[in-house]
């Protein structure tokens, strides 16, 4: 590998840059684009049951796009929406709107719209390769450019305009090439490290999720008698527990509030695609304007259960960690304060058990979800308030090892993604040579 000191270079007019080889183009996005940025609709539409899939900014994740937990469009709609922005293989998505900078470039052939929080992003493939494009605006220069260029009221955004005008570095197209193809190779070996990790974040969320189940169905005694409970999917638990409909022992969503009120706007969203499957992690999350104002929130209270009703999302739940809301595809439920703890609830909702309930009546209906009525029409079962609290304490000290040990392999992931960026940034811009690596 060589380094830039060994070749000529000289200094990018944009600062960020610093130095670069000295036959490389400073320039802007717009002067390597086939066509200007657009974007998709800027109101909420109508989803339905099975149709095109309708992708907001969201569906980027760590760089990549993905189609869980995907909404649908009628045909129709979907025309109207792509006659404005039609994605294709080779074009990039950016977001724009509160989680701004995030990149994946298009890698199907799937037919899919857009909606407004995403930018679509064309490269004239004379001029650019989509790739390069895709790693440079992924560099850190280029996200602190994009920061840059963000403006922030209840969210942050950047302007169509904006994106245009970002300042790029074109090396010669075959340079380019050779550039995201040595990208590709190297970020591989380093995706294989975080999958390993991923793969021992795997295994750790099983062994929590078999203490979890011991938790809810045996206590704290595995040799208690147990007795049958006449519901299929719940079987035995212990004889002195008590067995409670949904809608007697818990509540679900306190209400549905309008996200352009303050104080909603600026509150914390959190969807379904926030929380880690596995452990129950929030990863990330939005501000209530991102994906639409229209599109139902409700308000979830510090201590609440927050429960995906996507099938997709089984074992999505998490403690609300602070007052914010949570999006139409979330439920905010609250236990019975005289009958059950939100702990417990929690537990409860996380088990295998309620699980096998969620994906039967999810199958039962035209969108894959667990409805409001099937909800309030299962049970919970559960022992004396005392009783929680001791299973609770138990079970939280052995899960907290678990997710210790997750906290660790997930500080490794994130050792190997900004090492991953660093190399990024370093080719990107030149500060190592890969010209016939």
């Amino acid at each position: 590998m060589t380094f830039l000191t060994n070749r000529p270079n000289r200094n990018s007019v944009t600062r960020r840059f610093g130095a670069i080889p000295s036959h490389w183009v400073d320039g802007r996005l717009k002067n390597v684009m086939k066509v200007p940025v657009t974007d998709g609709p800027h109101t909420t539409p109508e989803f339905v049951a099975e149709g095109v899939p309708f992708l907001s900014v969201d569906a980027i994740q760590f760089g990549e796009l993905t189609f869980e937990a995907t909404r649908f469009v009628s045909e129709t709609d979907a025309t109207e929406f792509r006659s404005k922005a039609a994605p294709r293989r080779g074009d990039l998505l950016m977001g724009k709107a509160a989680s701004t900078g995030k990149i994946a470039q298009v890698k199907t052939d799937l037919r899919f719209c857009i909606w407004s929080p995403l930018a679509l992003i064309r490269i004239a493939p004379q001029r650019a390769t989509p790739s390069f494009i895709e790693y440079l605006l992924k560099s850190t220069p280029a996200q602190a450019q994009i920061d840059d260029f963000c403006t922030s009221n209840t969210q942050k955004n950047i302007s169509m305009a904006d994106i245009q005008r970002l300042s790029i570095l074109v090396p010669p197209l075959d340079e380019q090439r050779q550039i995201a193809e040595y990208l590709d190779r190297e970020t591989g070996k380093i995706d294989e490290l975080i999958t390993k990790q991923e793969q021992l974040v795997a295994t750790l969320a099983e062994r929590r999720q078999a203490v979890i189940a011991q938790a809810v169905t045996r206590g704290l005694d595995p040799t208690i008698e147990l007795r049958e409970t006449g519901v299929y999917w719940l079987r035995q638990i212990p004889t002195h527990w008590t067995v409670r409909k949904f809608s007697q022992a818990a509540s679900i969503n306190g209400g549905q509030v309008d996200p352009r009120d303050e104080p909603f706007a600026s509150m914390t969203l959190i969807a379904p695609n926030h929380i880690e499957k596995m452990t129950g992690r929030i990863l990330d999350t939005a501000t209530a304007g991102d994906q639409g104002a229209d599109s139902g929130k409700y308000l979830a209270r510090e201590g609440q259960v927050i429960y995906s009703k996507i099938r997709p999302g089984l074992r999505k739940a998490v403690l609300a960690p602070f007052d914010c809301l949570c999006s139409a595809d979330m439920y905010a439920i609250s236990g019975a304060k005289s009958l059950l703890r939100n702990r417990f609830l929690h537990l409860l909702l996380l088990s295998e058990p309620f699980s096998n309930f969620v994906v039967d009546v999810s199958a039962r209906v035209a969108i894959p979800k667990v409805n409001r009525e099937s909800l309030a029409g299962a049970v919970l079962w559960f022992p004396s308030l005392e009783e929680q609290d001791a299973i609770v304490d138990r079970t939280s000290s052995s899960v907290a090892t678990i997710d210790l040990l997750v906290a660790k392999a997930g500080q490794v992931v994130e050792t190997l993604r900004e090492r991953r960026g660093a190399f990024i940034s370093a080719a990107v811009t030149g500060k190592i040579d890969v010209r016939g690596l």
